[in-house]
């Protein structure tokens, strides 16, 4: 499982930097712990693509991005190269970023499935789902 280092970055990218977005989209993610995010351009919407986190625990649901439809593809296609996808137009991928919890640095998981492909469709799901080998379960 290749372990990914992130950029500091607090604040969703400007479209001149999109390349920085999987950064933002983890470390939202590392903040606040088991939870996923869906951006799916089938969806209706108003030429942006929402991306939508979900805490694990709670259910509850924030749109922490929105980036325009014509960034959105190259968006896809920067997860697909950051997180280490074989194929850059569909498929899925786990990886582990380092994150400080509790004071300490512990290992934190992601699963993320892609598609990015003109003949089927585009959207991306992403799941923190463990931290240091615990398996949150719901409450």
């Amino acid at each position: 499982m290749n372990t990914l280092t992130l950029k500091p970055i607090s604040e969703e990218p400007t479209i001149d930097k999109v390349v920085d977005y999987p950064d933002y989209i983890l470390l939202h993610m590392l903040r606040v712990g088991p939870s996923s995010v869906e951006a799916d351009m089938s969806l209706p919407h108003d030429e942006t693509i929402e991306f939508r986190l979900r805490e694990r625990n709670t259910g509850v649901s924030n749109i922490i991005g929105r980036v325009p439809v014509h960034l959105y593809r190259i968006i896809l296609a920067r997860f697909s190269v950051f997180s280490g996808l074989e194929n850059p137009y569909h498929g899925s991928v786990l990886f582990s970023c380092e994150f400080e919890r509790e004071g300490r640095l512990r290992h934190h998981r992601f699963s993320l499935f892609l598609c990015n492909e003109p003949t089927m469709s585009y959207w991306l799901r992403l799941y923190l789902y463990s931290i240091e080998g615990v398996f949150p379960s719901f409450k």
